[in-house]
C-alpha cells in the first residue's frame, strides 16, 4: 500500500502483547489490508522522529475559485474539489522546499526530481494512498481529474501497482468527515505528510475590524530526523499564500 523501505535492523512484524478475551467480546481477524496497515504505520512511528507544526488558512481565495468555475467545469466532465486546491498548493511548496520532498536512507539525503503526491482515500476496510504521478506539472483542473480517476478506482479497487508506488509527499483530507485537525503518520519513505482540517466560518480580526471568513486548519507532520522546525514552516508559509491567493491562473 506504501513504500515502506526494508532497513536493515527494521523489523518486518510489529510483535504486540498477547490481550486476555473476555466474556462477551467479539474477536475477529484482521484483513490483509488491515494488517498492511498496522504494521506500516507502527513501523513508522518507530523509524520517524514524528513533530507537527498547525497553520491555519483563510480559505476565501478557495471557495470563491470553486464558486465561480465550479459549474463551468463540471460541465466539462471535472469535480473542482477544495482537495485538488490544496494539492496543488502543495505542489508549488514543495517545489520551493525540497527537503519536504525528500527521503532518508541510513545517512544519505535523497532529495527526490519528481513530486508525486499520495493522497489517502478510505475504502472498504482500510486506507489506500494512491499517487499522482508529477503532480507539480498539472494545473488545479488537472490535479482534479486524476484524483477523481484514482479515487474511483480504490473503491472499485481497479488500481495498478504503479498506482500505489512512488509517493514523494503525502496528503489526507480527513476535514471531509468532519475532522478539525488531527496528527497523521508519515508514509514511509517520505519525510512528512499534510493533513487537511475542515473548512469552516470562524469570527475573526481583519484591519482591526471584527469578520467571518472561511478558515482551516493544516497539520504538516513531518521526520525531525531531516527536516527542521524552521524548514517546515517555511514550507507552510509557502502552502498559505499559494491556497490564500490562489485565483483562475490556477486552473
Amino acid at each position: 500500500m506504501d513504500q515502506m523501505m526494508a532497513l536493515p535492523g527494521t523489523p518486518t512484524v510489529i510483535q504486540t502483547p498477547d490481550i486476555a478475551v473476555r466474556p462477551g467480546d467479539r474477536v475477529e481477524k484482521m484483513n490483509p489490508m488491515r494488517a498492511s496497515i498496522a504494521e506500516h504505520m507502527a513501523r513508522s512511528k518507530q523509524l520517524s522522529a514524528h513533530v507537527q507544526t498547525c497553520w491555519e488558512v483563510d480559505m476565501s481565495a478557495v471557495m470563491n475559485l470553486r464558486k465561480s468555475h465550479k459549474g463551468a467545469l463540471a460541465a466539462e466532465g471535472v469535480k473542482l474539489s477544495v482537495t485538488a486546491c490544496i494539492l496543488r498548493a502543495a505542489t508549488v511548496a514543495l517545489r520551493q522546499h525540497p527537503i519536504v520532498n525528500a527521503s532518508v536512507s541510513g545517512d544519505q539525503i535523497i532529495y527526490r526530481g519528481e513530486v508525486n503526491l499520495g493522497c489517502a482515500v478510505a475504502v472498504d476496510g482500510g486506507l489506500m494512498v494512491p499517487v499522482i504521478k508529477n503532480a507539480d506539472r498539472l494545473t488545479v483542473r488537472g490535479i482534479a481529474s486524476e484524483l477523481e480517476d484514482l479515487a474511483t478506482r480504490a473503491r472499485s479497487k481497479r488500481l495498478t501497482m504503479d498506482d500505489l508506488t512512488g509517493g514523494t509527499f503525502a496528503v489526507t483530507n480527513p476535514g471531509v468527515f468532519g475532522s478539525l485537525w488531527g496528527t497523521p503518520v508519515i508514509n514511509q519513505p517520505n519525510v512528512a505528510i499534510l493533513g487537511c482540517g475542515r473548512t469552516e466560518e470562524r469570527v475573526c480580526v481583519v484591519d482591526g475590524m471584527i469578520a467571518i471568513k472561511p478558515k482551516a486548519y493544516y497539520v504538516l507532520s513531518f521526520d525531525h530526523r531531516l527536516v527542521n522546525g524552521s524548514d517546515a514552516d517555511m514550507f507552510m508559509k509557502t502552502f498559505k499564500e499559494v491556497l490564500e491567493s490562489m485565483d483562475a491562473s490556477s486552473l
